[in-house]
């Protein structure tokens, strides 16, 4: 197979999908990959805390989140062995209604290729939220109400997503399992 320059580099990482609550304050895991559990269960993401210039619809990098203020649990970032990030806004109808986050266990600078390839996953993810949500708002219709996309996945996801256990203790935001999508 011919090569089209582009060179592969593995990196130690992770991802996840974060969607805002119906308050747009919180931040709820809503699917997750090479994260640790107990990362994913750090707490409740504040919106206002955690990249927040995520929430204005820009893509943010940070190299070192080990020297950044704009990280909200940076011990839990630590004991992760988590070094960057990167956080791209997912957005649905003109409005940010979470993001995708790559997180990398080394120092890694972002390329542009590397915010437009996740930008263009973020871009498919919102087009499958906007079928789901046209789905749901089909369904719901005769009840008036349509959940927030958070609420709708945690709600509404089919079973075989489903993991175990819940990402956030029972009693606080959600007492609702966590779904992998990936």
């Amino acid at each position: 197979m011919p090569s089209l320059g582009v060179q592969p580099r593995p990196m130690k990482s992770g991802a996840s999908l974060v969607l805002l609550d119906s308050t747009r304050s919180k931040l709820i895991h809503s699917s997750s990959w090479g994260l640790p559990q107990f990362y994913l269960r750090k707490g409740v993401l504040d919106a206002d805390k955690s990249l927040s210039e995520v929430l204005t619809g820009q893509p943010v990098v940070i190299a070192d989140m080990g020297k950044d203020k704009r990280i909200q649990y940076p011990e839990m970032v630590a004991k992760a062995g988590i070094v960057s990030i990167l956080g791209v806004p997912l957005m649905l109808g003109g409005l940010t209604v979470g993001s995708i986050r790559v997180y990398a266990r080394e120092l890694c600078e972002f390329t542009n290729q590397d915010i437009t390839f996740v930008t263009t996953m973020a871009n498919l993810a919102s087009v499958a939220l906007s079928s789901s949500l046209q789905h749901q708002g089909n369904k719901k219709a005769e009840l008036g109400r349509t959940a927030f996309p958070a609420e709708y996945f945690l709600h509404n996801l089919p079973l075989k997503f489903r993991a175990e256990t819940p990402l956030v203790p029972h009693g606080k935001i959600l007492s609702i399992p966590h779904y992998r999508i990936f």
